[in-house]
């Protein structure tokens, strides 16, 4: 992949993953949508195009921080804006977190990859919920809300569990396709 083609890539795969976050959930795109991530994986410097890619997610994910700093902040928009970016800047390190660790097991295929890559997506959506005071918004198992079953899934294996599975499915599919 080229230089562009991989920046490109961060940038439509983390708005991608964002819109399976929106008032119109996309019920088939978490299946596949982290995919592009993954992919990225296996590029050069991948923790600094999974920051990328976490930036984008977040910075389309909740725009409607930006208003609300505005309404009743009393922030100006150019603040309140530099705010959201701040914000998806810290958001986005645990994203490239985890391609940090995770381009190893990427490169590494087989098993290792199929397995270890959901764990650590898990782990690093427990740091990013629990370090200083935490952000829990956009768990991955929050893109499956309208799935058919998932819900008593949830009941089940708990939040965690449930996006484990999700990212299974896209690391199984993408090491297919790679």
């Amino acid at each position: 992949m080229t230089g562009l083609a991989r920046w490109l890539v961060a940038l439509g795969g983390g708005v991608a993953w964002a819109f399976c976050f929106g008032p119109r959930a996309w019920v088939v795109a978490p299946w596949v949508v982290l995919i592009p991530l993954l992919f990225l994986l296996g590029q050069r410097r991948p923790a600094v195009l999974g920051w990328f890619y976490g930036l984008a997610f977040w910075v389309t994910s909740i725009p409607w921080i930006v208003p609300t700093l505005q309404n009743h902040g009393q922030l100006s928009w150019w603040l309140a804006t530099a705010g959201i970016l701040a914000l998806g800047s810290y958001q986005a390190l645990f994203t490239s977190l985890f391609a940090a660790l995770g381009a190893p097991l990427w490169r590494h295929g087989g098993l290792p990859a199929l397995l270890g890559l959901p764990a650590l997506w898990v782990a690093t959506e427990w740091l990013r919920e629990a370090l200083l005071s935490g952000f829990p918004w956009n768990l991955a198992a929050y893109a499956w809300i309208e799935v058919p079953g998932a819900l008593p899934l949830a009941s089940w294996v708990g939040p965690y569990g449930v996006t484990y599975l999700l990212v299974l499915c896209n690391v199984a599919l993408g090491i297919s396709l790679a």
